[in-house]
């Protein structure tokens, strides 16, 4: 049985978050329904703190039901409604504007950052403890380099001895369910397909399962031990290899 409570999604997009929800881990998480654009964003917001998030001056539309951060290429679902700037043209990010008028707007705004800033602060708890295993997986339009993956580690290491899972769709068949390690500390998985844009529940079910199976077995396989691995010393030997510190 896999504990899908040991999991947590930094997106990309609504995916893992579905998967999550269907194997009853109904815990909302900053990113569990978040559209995450690149990984600059994410990566140097994580780096931050969380500082600057969702700035009311920042906050634009991504589309009729979202708003996007646009210093950190995040969006949200939100209250705040969004028209065609020109109403010939269909919605989206390079022609829409704000539907919902000033000082609604502000007030629908003040609510919902309120909830992320609560989100945050959960996030960063987890970060901090270094328990969950986050779990990051591109949109399907977004090349994400191993570069990228890296810098994202080394972000969320700031906090303390984080796990992270990146998933990239498999090169061959026999990579699918797969889980390697790059370093202590950070895995990539492989899948043989991500959902499609607009079906984000339509996801790999049997592929996603064998990565997290995977996954959780290699973080809780105990580290063979040498001869240095011995007494209080070998210990803390043995978690710095596991964790990367």
């Amino acid at each position: 049985m896999i504990d899908y409570g040991r999991f947590e999604s930094l997106g990309a997009n609504c995916e893992f978050g579905f998967l999550l929800q269907d194997r009853g881990n109904g815990e909302t998480s900053l990113f569990k329904w978040a559209e995450v654009i690149g990984l600059e964003g994410l990566t140097r917001l994580l780096r931050n703190d969380f500082a600057g998030m969702f700035a009311y001056e920042n906050v634009v539309p991504f589309n009729a039901q979202m708003v996007l951060d646009r210093d950190h290429w995040i969006a949200w679902h939100s209250k705040i409604q969004a028209e065609a700037a020109d109403p010939t043209q269909p919605l989206s990010r390079m022609n829409s504007r704000f539907s919902t008028p000033e000082p609604e707007r502000r007030e629908l705004w003040e609510d919902q950052n309120g909830k992320l800033q609560h989100f945050a602060g959960k996030l960063r708890a987890g970060l901090r403890s270094g328990v969950p295993i986050f779990v990051y997986k591109p949109r399907i339009q977004d090349t994400v380099s191993e570069a990228d993956i890296a810098g994202l580690h080394d972000a969320m290491r700031t906090h303390g001895p984080n796990t992270l899972l990146a998933v990239t769709i498999a090169e061959t068949p026999d990579q699918v369910g797969t889980v390697r390690m790059v370093r202590p500390g950070l895995l990539r998985g492989y899948v043989d397909r991500f959902a499609p844009g607009d079906a984000a529940n339509a996801y790999s079910a049997d592929a996603w399962d064998a990565v997290c199976g995977r996954a959780l077995q290699m973080m809780d396989a105990p580290a063979k031990p040498s001869a240095n691995d011995t007494g209080p010393l070998g210990a803390l030997r043995r978690l710095g290899r596991r964790f990367g510190f």
